[in-house]
């Protein structure tokens, strides 16, 4: 049993879509829970943010359990069932954890180091410790994670410069 994921981003979903899928904070625990019920998960995190919306798993059968979160995620948004199934992108074992790693380190963000995504990759992770939703498996994972990606905020220039969607879009603007 290794990690598996549903990943719905800006690369792959309308932003139409991404909106409705956005989850707040407050209802975070709820949803985990009933994540972790109804799709038979050992271990279940949920990042939410303005470009992704991703779910972290284990489970006895990643993509069996991936096929189950997604048929729970299409009841809650009738009428999207086949944006839903289009826009979403599955990864198991090395590919997952990969992507992980890549998320934190904003290596697939919309602008590469923007340096918020691993506050809310942080956030996911203290809502699903809170929630009691993490085993030791994503619990280790995750400080790893955020071990790897303060390394290559210190350790690289990705942090040399500060960058944001809203920062490249002024300097494209150029001066008022």
């Amino acid at each position: 049993m290794s990690l598996s994921l549903i990943t719905f981003n800006y690369k792959t979903t309308p932003l139409a879509l991404r909106e409705k899928l956005a989850v707040p904070s407050a209802s975070l625990p709820a949803l985990l829970g009933e994540a972790r019920t109804r799709c038979a998960l050992e271990e279940v995190m949920m990042l939410s943010t303005c470009n992704r919306v991703e779910l972290y798993y284990r489970a006895p059968d990643g993509p069996a359990a991936g096929r189950s979160l997604l048929e729970w995620m299409k009841r809650g948004f009738s009428g999207w069932d086949e944006e839903l199934e289009h826009s979403a992108v599955m990864l198991h074992g090395e590919p997952a954890l990969t992507h992980v790693f890549r998320v934190a380190c904003s290596l697939e963000s919309m602008v590469l180091g923007e340096p918020q995504i691993l506050g809310q990759v942080k956030e996911g992770y203290q809502i699903a410790c809170d929630t009691a939703t993490l085993g030791p498996y994503l619990n280790g994972l995750m400080q790893r994670v955020f071990h790897a990606a303060k390394r290559v905020r210190s350790e690289t220039g990705i942090a040399r410069y500060p960058v944001s969607v809203s920062y490249v879009a002024a300097e494209l603007a150029g001066p008022p």
